[in-house]
């Protein structure tokens, strides 16, 4: 890498940053069922749908061993234990060599354990140690290949390898996705390096990245700025990104968001490491700032109440989340949100109360809890009102700020189905607004789509408070579209 770095970086122009789809139609207000509906059967009703299907789990980028070059296809084999072997058998007539008298023990002064310096941070509320000699650390005169390959030099040698183990460690004990661990990285510069030496921290971060298997790259702008592109095959909005090669597939995108015409690029063939993956696949661990509890009760049913907490530190976390598309489709960008686990506090706050409310009942009756759960325990609001655009929520976030919109309320409640009753949702997108669909086990009437064969009932969080199998009045079936969770 560092001979990468010292051939002459070319300059490239930027791609300008794709900017977050402006829905065209205007967001369906919530629909409320007026209380003399006479009592109709429900009876089944095929909407045809076109389906959005799920995008391929990918693996985690694996951390490269030190000194070795990136092998992101074979795992690391761990160290093998010590397993006691058995004593050799002695043969009774078998000669024995003759016994001498030990040497008197002469007592040793103890050995003190190696220490390793430090470097304390934090990172959204919870507190990260790395050994790191600070004091130590490099720096650079100026951004020219030769000085960044120097400082690249300095940060691969045997001494940063205990900095490279913690930081692997922290991101498992975090359970950190790679936008987490991303972040991570750089409160760890920015803290090491300060804020007046710019230069050195993107090389630190970049260092760091790279170590861990990710795809990254440095620019070099006109005033000798310095900057960090990491590679993503996902679609992230409002973000310049770069192509080393016209005909190349791959982006590098400036996730700080700055936004530079232009960059004096490496060059070189690096070797094959990992796209950055906006998917977050399992709770990130951070430190727990709870709320004060917030009380929910749902107006159908008033037993079915709880009393949640959330995470600041969470929270402050998903209010940082770039919006992304994968293969430019612009309604996976719900899959990001709605695959994302519930949080330990979610767990433990609200889910307790919500299978209070659905033990003993059927499918259907279990799934009509949480939906007039959802529809009527949170107060509606535009996201143009609230953010001034468009501004999906996560599970938790729906919890956690005061307003929410048929979006937010489609993910909290597909997010409560599967955890809570094992069921199969699907998204399902009108113009304008967004609703669900479960698959029952058991048979449910009602206006259903078929989704791979199978029949999900239509469930809308924001048609207040129709049951199970309605769709809301003014929905445009012909043009609806699945979205595979």
């Amino acid at each position: 890498m560092a001979e990468y770095i010292r051939r002459a970086w070319i300059r490239m122009k930027g791609s300008e940053p794709i900017p977050k789809p402006v829905p065209q139609e205007k967001e369906a207000p919530p629909v409320v069922m007026p209380d003399n509906t006479p009592e109709v059967p429900i009876r089944d009703k095929e909407i045809p749908v076109e389906v959005v299907p799920e995008p391929e789990p990918q693996p985690a980028p694996s951390p490269l061993t030190p000194n070795q070059p990136p092998t992101p296809d074979i795992p690391h084999p761990a160290p093998l234990p010590d397993v006691p072997q058995p004593a050799p058998d002695i043969v009774p007539d078998s000669p024995q060599p003759e016994t001498l008298p030990l040497a008197p023990v002469v007592p040793q002064e103890p050995v003190a354990p190696k220490t390793h310096p430090t470097v304390d941070f934090v990172f959204y509320g919870t507190s990260c140690r790395v050994r790191f000699n600070a004091q130590n650390k490099p720096a650079m005169s100026n951004a020219s290949e030769e000085s960044v390959a120097q400082m690249w030099d300095a940060l691969c040698n045997d001494a940063c390898i205990p900095l490279y183990e913690d930081c692997f460690r922290l991101r498992e004990e975090l359970s950190l996705c790679d936008w987490a661990y991303y972040q991570m990285c750089g409160t760890l510069a920015r803290t090491l390096y300060g804020a007046d030496n710019h230069r050195e921290a993107i090389v630190f971060q970049t260092v760091l990245l790279l170590q861990s298997g990710f795809d990254v790259m440095m620019g070099r702008d006109d005033a000798g700025r310095l900057y960090l592109l990491t590679a993503s095959d996902e679609q992230i909005f409002d973000c310049v990104s770069f192509a080393l090669t016209p005909d190349s597939s791959t982006r590098y995108y400036l996730l700080d968001g700055s936004n530079p015409d232009e960059l004096a690029m490496m060059t070189g063939n690096l070797p094959e490491l990992d796209k950055l993956r906006l998917r977050i696949t399992q709770e990130n661990r951070f430190a727990p700032k709870l709320t004060q509890v917030r009380p929910l009760r749902s107006q159908c049913e008033p037993s079915v109440t709880a009393s949640v907490r959330v995470n600041e530190n969470l929270t402050a976390f998903y209010n940082n989340y770039p919006q992304a598309v994968v293969n430019n489709d612009p309604l996976t960008r719900w899959q990001f949100y709605a695959q994302v686990p519930a949080s330990r506090e979610m767990i433990e706050t609200l889910y307790p109360s919500m299978l209070r409310a659905t033990a003993g009942k059927g499918e259907r009756e279990a799934v009509e809890s949480l939906l007039h759960f959802v529809q009527t325990a949170f107060e509606y609001k535009l996201d143009d009102e609230v953010w001034g655009g468009d501004r999906p929520f996560f599970a938790d976030e729906t919890l956690y700020y005061p307003y929410c919109d048929c979006e937010d309320r489609s993910i909290l409640f597909s997010r409560m189905v599967r955890d809570l009753l094992g069921l199969d949702v699907v998204l399902v997108y009108y113009p304008g607004h967004l609703a669900a669909a479960v698959g029952f086990n058991e048979e449910v009437k009602g206006d259903y789509i078929v989704v791979r064969g199978r029949k999900f009932v239509i469930c809308d969080p924001t048609y207040i408070p129709a049951p199970v199998g309605k769709t809301m009045p003014g929905m445009d079936n012909a043009v609806a579209k699945a979205i595979i969770l």
